[in-house]
């Protein structure tokens, strides 16, 4: 159903933002009987109304410390963690490439990793300079994981002064995460969490969402 994520999404927020007890018509009038369309919607609707974020006991579980093995990868250290599980440095055993890995604690239900894992899926397909490319996708024992390109470098956040950018590295910076959101939006993938700590800058200042 790739080729329709756009149209979902679309649907999506349409939906979202009618009462509960409307949405099942809206979705039957405009998805014109298209059985597959109209789940897709729902699932989304059905993950937004438990909380767009997973609930703090999916993201607080203690992950593997530094130095330990997690399937082929040694940690290396803890990079950060955001609503849907701990990002780490870790060093691919079989390459020796440094990765980024992020780990997703046991998922409540079926439903709840589906979604996430059909989301790092669809990343799995880009190919950008300014997105950091999906690797591989995987688990062992119960934990779900997905390895990326390690980029080396800080948060766009981290690095704008209190007193702002000069106006051509502004521009400069403004034009890498237009052009690889736009790339992330031919594929029909929509970013809905684009802020500075989400953006990394690499050793030669290349933006990489």
């Amino acid at each position: 159903m790739k080729q329709n994520w756009q149209r979902v999404e679309e649907l999506f927020h349409q939906a979202s933002e009618l009462p509960p007890g409307a949405r099942s018509a809206f979705l039957d009038s405009t998805c014109a009987g298209d059985a597959a369309l109209i789940r897709e919607v729902e699932s989304l609707l059905s993950a937004d109304g438990s909380g767009s974020d997973l609930p703090a006991p999916f993201v607080s579980e203690t992950g593997p410390a530094p130095g330990l093995r997690f399937d082929r990868y040694e940690i290396v250290q803890a990079c950060g963690q955001g609503a849907s599980g701990t990002v780490y440095h870790a060093r691919d055993t079989e390459t020796g490439g440094d990765v980024a890995i992020k780990i997703f604690p046991p998922f409540q239900n079926a439903e709840q990793r589906r979604r996430y894992l059909k989301e790092a899926g669809a990343t799995a397909d880009l190919h950008h300079p300014n997105i950091a490319r999906v690797q591989r996708i995987g688990k062992t024992d119960d934990r779900d994981y997905l390895v990326m390109d390690y980029v080396d470098g800080p948060t766009l956040g981290a690095v704008i002064p209190a007193a702002g950018l000069p106006v051509e590295r502004a521009v400069e910076l403004a034009r890498m995460i237009v052009e690889g959101l736009a790339a992330a939006h031919r594929a029909g993938i929509v970013h809905r969490d684009l802020k500075p700590s989400n953006l990394m800058l690499d050793r030669t200042g290349q933006v990489k969402i």
